[in-house]
C-alpha cells in the first residue's frame, strides 16, 4: 500500500471519528449519522415453498359402512359375503393407520366378521339343499 492511499485511508477514518467525538446537534446530521450507522438491510427472505399435503382419506367409517350394509344383505342372501369382507379388510387397514378413528374401525370389523358368518351359513345351507335336491 502506498503512503498516499494510507494518508487517506487514515484523512478518512479521522474524519469519521471526529464526526462521532463532536455532539450532534444538528437534526439532519444526527439523522445521517444514525442512517450511516445502520446495519445494512437484510436481504428479503424468499417465500417457503408451498407444500401440498396429501389429504388424508379415512378409511374407518368406509369399513363401518361397507361391513352394515353386508350384514344387513347377508340376512337375505349370500352374495353380500364380498362386501362383508371388503368392510372387514377396510376396517384392518383402518386400524394399522395411527391417525384413524378407533372405534368405527373396530365396529367395522366386527360386523364385516358377522356379515361374512351370514353369509357363510346360507351359502352352506343352499350346498346342503342343493346336494339334497340332487339325491332324491
Amino acid at each position: 500500500m502506498t503512503d498516499a492511499v494510507r494518508d487517506a485511508e487514515d484523512a478518512g477514518a479521522h474524519a469519521r471519528r471526529r464526526a462521532y467525538e463532536r455532539v450532534a446537534t444538528d437534526a439532519v446530521e444526527l439523522i445521517e449519522n444514525l442512517v450511516h450507522d445502520a446495519p445494512p438491510p437484510r436481504p428479503a427472505r424468499e417465500p417457503a415453498p408451498v407444500v401440498v399435503a396429501r389429504r388424508r382419506r379415512p378409511l374407518a367409517g368406509a369399513s363401518l359402512t361397507a361391513s352394515v350394509f353386508g350384514l344387513t344383505l347377508s340376512w337375505l342372501m349370500p352374495w353380500a359375503m364380498p362386501v362383508s369382507i371388503l368392510g372387514a379388510v377396510l376396517a384392518i387397514v383402518a386400524l394399522r393407520r395411527t391417525w384413524e378413528q378407533r372405534e368405527p374401525a373396530w365396529w367395522g370389523l366386527g360386523l364385516g366378521v358377522a356379515g361374512a358368518a351370514c353369509a357363510s351359513f346360507w351359502i352352506g345351507w343352499i350346498i346342503t339343499q342343493l346336494s339334497a335336491a340332487t339325491a332324491g
